[in-house]
């Protein structure tokens, strides 16, 4: 019933937009394809190779794929330098920051469900050093987040750093929009780069391994940390 219904408004559907659809339209559009789309179809495509090897050629093979980064998606809309008057610099900047923004957005998710699961306590998997050394620079730089989860994750730095993490995320996605706003809000706790935030991720890998959850890493972080590989903080290649 429901494609039966589908079908029924696609032929009471105009085959030609009445309109001429605006550079802004098509970027919202290809923004729209990278968060539902081509984020997941990413990811998929690293687990099918991860997987294939595995079958074919081990478990030691497959390990040796773990870190590798099959696809990176490229743009050229709000880019394009072939003769369209309406793609200015501003527009390409603008556009670069709409993909940001919408990467930095799928790393809270992914982030969010982290902190959701990553309930490692440090009397069962005693903490690394550099772990605990990583906590005490995010307090500095994140005194909120302390406070809000001391008390919470007093047994559980592991998680401590994720929420930590996911507040640098979120700030690093609001100095995005500072800026497509035309501010420039300084953030010293924002991440500056993908790189920083992937140093992160392995330390958090780290971790995990060190506590034996090889399969929660496997499959909860590698993957975040592949897409990061992927799609770093621009989304799009332009």
């Amino acid at each position: 019933r429901a494609l039966e219904a589908e079908v029924e408004l696609l032929w009471l559907t105009s085959e030609v937009r009445q309109d001429r659809p605006t550079v802004k339209d098509e970027v919202s559009t290809v923004i729209w394809y990278l968060e539902t789309r081509l984020v997941d179809a990413a990811a998929a495509a690293r687990d099918a190779l991860i997987h294939a090897y595995k079958e074919t050629y081990g478990e030691d093979a497959a390990a040796s794929v773990r870190s590798a980064v099959p696809l990176r998606m490229g743009n050229w809309v709000g880019g394009d330098r072939d003769g369209n008057p309406f793609v200015t610099p501003e527009v390409t900047l603008a556009t670069a920051r709409r993909a940001s923004h919408a990467m930095l957005g799928h790393y809270e998710q992914k982030l969010t469900h982290l902190i959701e699961r990553a309930s490692l306590s440090a009397s069962i998997a005693e903490p690394g050093r550099e772990l605990l050394a990583s906590l005490e620079g995010d307090r500095v730089l994140l005194p909120d987040v302390f406070d809000m989860n001391r008390a919470r994750n007093v047994d559980e730095p592991l998680r401590l750093k994720l929420s930590y993490m996911k507040a640098r995320v979120t700030r690093a996605r609001s100095h995005t929009a500072s800026r497509d706003a035309g501010r420039n809000d300084v953030d010293a706790a924002a991440y500056a780069s993908a790189e920083e935030f992937a140093r992160d991720l392995v330390l958090v890998r780290t971790e995990l391994l060190r506590a034996g959850a090889r399969m929660a890493c496997e499959t909860f972080v590698e993957p975040l940390l592949a897409l990061v590989q992927a799609f770093g903080f621009h989304g799009f290649m332009m």
